[in-house]
């Protein structure tokens, strides 16, 4: 036995031996989310999952890509456009729509004549991006075509999904409103007829090409318009492929968003075989951290655990400790690794201690609860509020429990106000509890231990809910809401309710009802103003009052700026970016954009004056990178040939922000949400156009 133990011993110090020398101290996971990370492009560290599979597989049938956040669906999309050329990543904006195409018409299902033309606007918009992606392949079309492709390009000069969508609803379904058969019948064939046209015009091997829709959260506002948009838009991804064998067209998206299509579609068959979700392993996601360590060293070790157990002093129980506590997403187990390894080289340890584990769980549990507020907040603006009452409570829960917090939550007017959207449909304990199931912050205590929901595109439906039921928080949250092992069968009025300030991040001076009134003045406001200079000021007031309400985060002493220009007086927003990660950071950093300069125009078209003003004012003090809100649509070629020369000129980068940009950053602020995602993919859309 004596001898056993130092066999061990010497097994572990030769172990360490081989590590390189301060190796722990050189560890740089990169960053958790896949937009800012990197070394998301070296595909060093790229693991060959079954969806990556699937999505590099010209001849796979899954189309639909489904995952909760920080599963990897931007990892995909980076691999597909670094493992083939031929692929047109698109972030449409269809999803957050300024006027209704819809009204008056019938979509219950998508048989209806409304429903049927709507899938087909959807196809003939993604025809056309297929065109774009055949004239970047010096394609020239076949005589017999030739007029027909010409006469489709001439209708729609610029390659945009957006707008393509919205000409094209609006074209086909006007017969539909005015009861017009024939000529309904008349522009459905043209749409089969280009299709066949298009289908039949390529020599490509089959699935060449791809279209790859992406984002599509960005702009998702929620409502039953977007989700009718989606539902077309996703049989007209399956009808594109079927029917044209050298193009394929997938959809990433958000596990939120992708249960509001299973609820609605009637025909939801249709589409469920060509669904697949973002499922990791334990073996998968040791596999990924490991691929990570070895990127610092030139000499690598195997990472099939041998990695593994050079960097944990305990390998199995760290494991234990890291992939069920993270739910086993990827951005999790990152996020939760990179604080551990922080903890690790502080203490200049040779290897991550169990120490180092426990020491970061309550920093990543505060991340992980506000990332769970801000990733339901579209189907359930401010739920956040609703994790806050939970604080220092119990981490369990009787159905009598359950029943006593509805009662808490339906006598606390500030919660009633600001979830009174969605929680009056939620306020029975059967409803209250799968809706708590279903985002996976309750589970159910079994035998075998708590039963929480699957991830990705499975059914959500809970088990039995009865008088019997208990239900237990997951223990991701419990650190972050300080929750003592404690069943709660009822509540009065002695027990605390919500830690005040615990979720909630706020501009300074306002109050959570005083925010979210602001707000929804703001939105109104912005909608109903009209364009042209008799309104600029009150335009230029609400740029200031989205900086301020919606970035206040990163954006700070924000600023008038006023001069002459011709006559007229000119007001400009300044602030001062104090961004220390994300989005603002990397701008800062790439563009020494210390101060952003905001320039407003109430105009739905820009001139070349308005590109000139702010290029002239973009210097080596101020910082070079500025942006221009407006009222109308920023995808236009003529608006990216100007910042492309200002770009050139001046090394220097402007992006525009339209009406409906706006309205995404106050819709998302109104929901508690505090990521910059969305000017994100503006920045990314921008440096494409122009590159």
């Amino acid at each position: 036995m004596k001898k056993k133990k130092q066999s061990s011993k010497a097994k572990t110090q030769s172990s360490h031996s081989r590590l390189p020398k301060n190796a722990l101290s050189k560890l740089d996971l990169g960053q958790a989310f896949a937009e800012y990370d990197h070394v998301r492009t070296n595909p060093d560290v790229v693991v060959q999952t079954p969806a990556l599979r699937q999505a590099l597989d010209s001849e796979s049938s899954k189309l639909f890509f489904v995952g909760r956040r920080g599963t990897g669906k931007t990892t995909i999309t980076i691999a597909l456009a670094r493992n083939n050329k031929r692929v047109l990543r698109i972030y449409p904006q269809i999803f957050s729509p300024l006027k209704s195409q819809l009204a008056g018409l019938d979509f219950s299902n998508t048989h209806t004549p409304g429903f049927r033309t709507l899938i087909a606007a959807f196809r003939l918009a993604l025809h056309h991006q297929l065109l774009e992606l055949l004239q970047r392949e010096s394609w020239t079309a076949p005589q017999e075509f030739s007029e027909m492709f010409a006469a489709q390009r001439r209708r729609m000069p610029e390659f945009d999904f957006d707008l393509a969508c919205v000409q094209y609803a609006s074209d086909l379904l006007k017969p539909v409103r005015e009861k017009d058969d024939k000529t309904w019948l008349k522009k459905l064939k043209k749409v089969q007829t280009f299709g066949h046209a298009l289908a039949d015009s390529a020599s490509f091997p089959k699935n060449h090409l791809s279209i790859v829709i992406d984002k599509v959260d960005d702009a998702w506002d929620g409502s039953t318009e977007s989700v009718i948009y989606l539902v077309a838009l996703m049989h007209a991804a399956l009808e594109v492929s079927s029917h044209i064998d050298w193009a394929r067209v997938l959809v990433f998206l958000r596990e939120n968003v992708f249960e509001r299509v299973r609820a609605s579609d009637t025909e939801f068959a249709r589409l469920e075989t060509c669904v697949l979700g973002l499922d990791w392993t334990r073996p998968q996601l040791r596999e990924m951290l490991e691929r990570r360590m070895n990127l610092p060293f030139n000499t690598r070790l195997a990472v099939d655990g041998t990695t593994w157990q050079h960097f944990f002093a305990q390998p199995d129980p760290a494991a234990d400790m890291i992939f069920e506590y993270c739910q086993f997403r990827p951005r999790d187990v990152l996020t939760y690794c990179v604080f551990a390894i922080e903890n690790a080289q502080l203490d200049s340890n040779l290897s991550i201690e169990i120490t180092d584990l426990q020491a970061a769980r309550k920093r990543f549990s505060d991340t992980r609860l506000k990332d769970l507020g801000d990733e339901y907040s579209d189907n359930f603006p401010r739920i956040d509020e609703l994790l806050s009452r939970f604080y220092g409570l119990g981490n369990k829960y009787t159905y009598s429990g359950a029943d006593a917090f509805i009662a808490r939550l339906l006598a606390d007017d500030r919660f009633t106000t600001l979830c009174q959207s969605w929680f009056y449909q939620h306020n029975t304990p059967e409803q209250f509890i799968t809706l708590l199931y279903n985002i996976g912050f309750w589970g159910f205590e079994k035998q075998s231990g708590p039963q929480f929901r699957s991830m990705g595109p499975k059914s959500t439906t809970p088990p039995p809910i009865g008088s019997s039921s208990r239900l237990v928080i997951h223990p991701t949250y419990c650190p972050a809401l300080e929750l003592p092992k404690r069943v709660i069968s009822n509540l009065d009025d002695t027990e605390s309710f919500n830690k005040p300030g615990l979720l909630v991040d706020l501009p300074e001076g306002h109050s959570i009802i005083d925010y979210r009134k602001k707000l929804e003045e703001l939105r109104d406001d912005l909608k109903s103003l009209p364009t042209g200079p008799a309104h600029y000021k009150k335009f230029e007031e609400i740029v200031g009052q989205i900086i301020r309400l919606c970035f206040f985060h990163w954006l700070l002493n924000v600023q008038e700026q006023s001069r002459t220009v011709d006559g007229c007086n000119i007001r400009d927003w300044i602030a001062s970016n104090r961004a220390v990660d994300g989005f603002w950071e990397t701008v800062r950093r790439q563009y020494s954009a210390s101060q952003v300069l905001w320039e407003c125009k109430n105009y739905e078209v820009l001139d070349s004056g308005a590109f000139h003003q702010i290029s002239y004012y973009l210097t080596k003090e101020i910082g070079r990178f500025g942006i221009i809100a407006f009222r109308g649509e920023r995808k236009k070629k003529s608006y990216y040939a100007h910042l492309r020369r200002i770009s050139s000129e001046k090394d220097a980068l402007v992006i525009l922000l339209g009406q409906r940009d706006l309205e995404v950053f106050i819709r998302q602020a109104m929901g508690g949400k505090v990521k910059d995602s969305h000017i994100q993919t503006v920045f990314d859309e921008t440096i494409r156009e122009i590159s």
